[in-house]
Order: C-alpha cells, then structure tokens, then sequence
C-alpha cells in the first residue's frame, strides 16, 4: 500500500512540474494568486501585526488562535491539546496559556474546553518552566508569514529572490502585494522582505518549537 501511495504521488508531482513547464510566468503568478495567495491576505487580515512569540504567530495564521475585538482569545480544540503539551516545557507556551485564560477569566467568558487549564494554572500547579534560549522577536508573525509565503510561490517555480535591476516578479514581491491587499500598516520593504528570507527561512522551518502546529491554509478569507 505505501508503494502504491508513493508511486502515487509521484505521478502527481511529474503532472504538476510537465503543467508548469507549460504555463508562462503570468500564468504562474495568477496560479499562485488563486492557490496560495489569497489564503496569505486572508491569513494577514486574521492576524495581529506583532506577536511576542513563534508560538502565537502559527496559531494565529492558521486560525486557531483568534483574538477578538474585546480581548477575547478562541481557542480551537487541536491548538489548545498541542498548547497543554507544550507548555510543560516551554516557558513561551506556559505564558501563552496563561495569558488566555487571564484574558478570558476577566471578560467572564472562559471557554468550557479552557476550564481545566485554567483552573491548574491558577491554582498554582502548573508551574512555568525554566526559560529556554527561544526566539521573542516582535516581528514573528510578520516573518512567519513572509517565509511561508514567498516558500509557496517556489511550487509554481517562482524564484524567491530577484536582483535589483530585474523587472522580474518574484516571491517576495508577491508576499508584499498580499500585505498591501490585506490593508496591512506593517507592509515591509523589498529589501526587508529578501533579508528575512534569507535569515529566518531554515529557523522557522526547522526550530523543533516550531514543528508541534502545522502551519494550515485552510481558512478562507
């Protein structure tokens, strides 16, 4: 059966690259759009426009992790199994878990599913574990999303850098139209887009802290 399943998906990526080698870069930029790029301006306007840590940026770029106008944090049930998980030896996960529950005890609406974790955090019988040497950049969210982004137009052979004086349309230059759209205040520049690629692409893709959500595109926006 798993050969079958390779062999399988094998056929798929040879369709795939011979219906790319068909396709003019127009055509794969248009592809991108309708495939990947509105599921990133989508993902933008669902977002906040810093985030303390990696750990909120992916829950809230897959959407399960909403913060609502009033303060209210929604917590889907998959996010909130990885989060008690991670939270025992994490200290961004502990202070994550712990802010949400602090937000939604105040405003009186804490989540039934949110009840336990509350009720040991609160107790004091979960304690925060010994900070470790994790990343707490505000720009998180902002570089999650860049790097998944201009990661995604590679799959319809997008290059994802360009040199300067080419009039050629890269990943990053997509990535920066889908902040524009998504009425971001925190639309970075060219240069500031190609230097985060470069410096947080293998980090977020690899940080073993990272690896516990998967990043989904599966929210319309």
């Amino acid at each position: 059966m798993s050969d079958r399943k390779d062999k399988s998906i094998d056929a798929l990526v040879e369709a795939r690259s011979a219906q790319l080698a068909k396709m003019s870069m127009p055509e794969r930029i248009e592809r991108w759009w309708l495939w990947d790029g509105r599921f990133l301006v989508g993902a933008l306007k669902r977002s906040k426009e810093h985030s303390p840590t990696y750990l909120e940026a992916l829950a809230v770029a897959s959407g399960d992790l909403v913060f609502e106008a009033d303060g209210f944090a929604r917590v889907s049930d998959e996010f909130l199994e990885a989060l008690e998980s991670f939270s025992r030896h994490s200290s961004a996960g502990f202070q994550l878990a712990k802010r949400i529950c602090i937000f939604n005890l105040a405003l009186g609406r804490l989540q039934s599913n949110l009840q336990p974790l509350a009720a040991l955090i609160m107790a004091g019988e979960w304690k925060q574990p010994r900070p470790g040497k994790g990343h707490t950049s505000k720009n998180w969210q902002r570089d999650l999303l860049l790097v998944r982004g201009i990661a995604s137009s590679a799959k319809f052979g997008i290059s994802a850098t360009r040199n300067e004086a080419s009039d050629n349309i890269s990943g990053c230059d997509l990535v920066i139209e889908a902040f524009e759209e998504a009425g971001r205040r925190d639309t970075p520049t060219y240069d500031a887009v190609k230097k985060v690629w470069q410096r947080r692409r293998e980090l977020i893709a690899d940080h073993e802290e990272v690896e516990f959500l998967v990043y989904r595109q599966s929210v319309d926006p």
